[in-house]
């Protein structure tokens, strides 16, 4: 009988299996768990892109573009509104279809509560969104009962207008990417002549030739006479304008190098507070008129954009941004901070997000009906509208020798106006920098 209780044969077996046991256990806890963190990283990128949905309804409901006034364009009621889900605000209405777009354990994410805040910084606005789901699986919790968990997370994202940035004056942006005064017709760069629209459709808004053309570099080259759209090279030609401005635009929108005293130079270096839209007309009867004479000459051209773009001189790399075109063509282009850049923690920085460089320029029709501008040369008859816009990075001035083209830009973006807005000759949406720099949105993490 001794001998059977000192017998350890079998206690091997119970050690295996209550090691088994809680090796299973802890297996089925780290499933669980893993389970929860990816769906809470799912939570936090619905809550981000909402968040910053949302927030860019700021901006182009143009709450923090502030007029000379100091009022808002757009009532923040009508913007933005703290609750939970179902408000018809802008951003309360974007925040949440951005959210249900990304999914949290393979549902749609679900906003439980967006704040407003306008009061803080009221011209950085910010608004905080969160969303839940409730029903998040676990399969080897439901042992003890639990058969889903709740995940949720928070995200918190601005309109951020640099030039608002009074306490940090080093933070300023001094130019805005404004409407510049240059009419460039809808015709094909890389071939002379002009047989039909090529960026943008008249007659329906839509982009042309599958939208090939952003990321390609042009040449642009001035003329004040003629035909615009019978260019006699491969390049774009284009007509310098004579565009309202209001008195001297004001330190720092426009920069110190000498461009004040001639308007259409100081739109073309400075923020134009003209505000241009769809179907604007142009002829010598309207507000929008050709540029003649020296005023409008290829040296004020020249000079207004070398001092756009912080160049010290024609010609590339020296002090503006580099524009980098992408490989293979058709695809945005990236930029990198120009040793001149204003704002020095940009200098040498790849692939910044806004750049003084950047501009927009009307596009005009050559068959639009009518007499063509400055037909036969004569630059006092004939009429146009706009149909559509080109976003361009400048990328350098050219020196002033006969035949050269003034300006080398890349083509960054298009828009078409719709035939509504251009046959109703001006639409109730402008394409401005009224005076303001672009507004970036941007995340915040604590």
């Amino acid at each position: 009988m001794n001998h059977s209780r000192k017998n350890e044969r079998g206690v091997t077996i119970l050690v295996v299996a209550f090691t088994l046991l809680a090796i299973i256990s802890m297996a089925a806890i780290s499933v669980d768990l893993a389970e929860l963190y990816v769906a809470r990283g799912e939570a936090q990128r619905a809550a981000d892109a909402a968040a910053l949905a949302g927030a860019k309804m700021f901006v182009t409901s143009g709450f923090t573009s502030l007029q000379s006034s100091g009022a808002p364009e757009a009532d923040l009621v009508n913007v933005c509104q703290n609750g939970g889900p179902g408000l018809s605000q802008a951003a309360n209405v974007q925040a949440e279809a951005a959210a249900r777009q990304n999914t949290i354990a393979g549902q749609p994410a679900g906003v439980i509560s967006i704040a407003c805040d306008t009061t803080t910084n009221p011209e950085n606005p910010q608004i905080t969104v969160s969303v839940r789901n409730t029903a998040v699986p676990t399969f080897f919790a439901k042992i003890w009962g639990n058969t889903a968990t709740a995940v949720s997370a928070t995200a918190v994202a601005e309109a951020y207008n640099p030039s608002s940035d009074s306490a940090h004056p080093a933070n300023s942006t001094p130019i805005a990417t404004s409407v510049k005064p240059w009419l460039v017709p809808d015709c094909n760069p890389n071939l002379s002549g002009c047989t039909g629209p090529f960026f943008v459709d008249p007659t329906s808004g839509n982009l042309l030739n599958n939208a090939s053309f952003i990321g390609t570099t042009i040449n642009l080259t001035q003329i004040s006479t003629g035909n615009g759209g019978s260019q006699n090279a491969p390049g774009l030609t284009f007509y310098p304008l004579s565009i309202p401005t209001n008195s001297p635009t004001p330190s720092p929108l426009c920069p110190a190098c000498g461009v004040t005293g001639i308007t259409y130079r100081e739109n073309i270096a400075c923020a134009s507070q003209f505000r241009m839209s769809c179907g604007e007309p142009i002829s010598n009867s309207d507000a929008v008129e050709i540029q003649t004479g020296f005023v409008g000459s290829t040296f004020n051209t020249r000079r207004g954009a070398r001092c756009l773009i912080h160049a010290s001189s024609d010609g590339p790399n020296l002090g503006q941004d580099i524009v980098i075109p992408a490989t293979p063509p058709a695809k945005m282009p990236t930029i990198q901070g120009g040793t001149a850049n204003p704002d020095t923690s940009l200098i040498g920085v790849d692939n910044i997000s806004r750049s003084d460089s950047i501009v927009t320029v009307p596009l005009y029709n050559e068959n639009t009906p009518g007499t063509p501008l400055c037909s036969g040369g004569n630059c006092s008859s004939g009429h146009t509208v706009v149909t559509g816009f080109l976003q361009l990075a400048i990328t350098q001035t050219n020196p002033n020798v006969s035949g050269t083209p003034q300006l080398q830009a890349v083509i960054l973006n298009a828009s078409g106006c719709s035939p509504a807005s251009i046959a109703g000759y001006g639409s109730t949406t402008p394409v401005t920098g009224s005076g303001t720099t672009p507004v970036p949105v941007r995340l915040i993490h604590n």
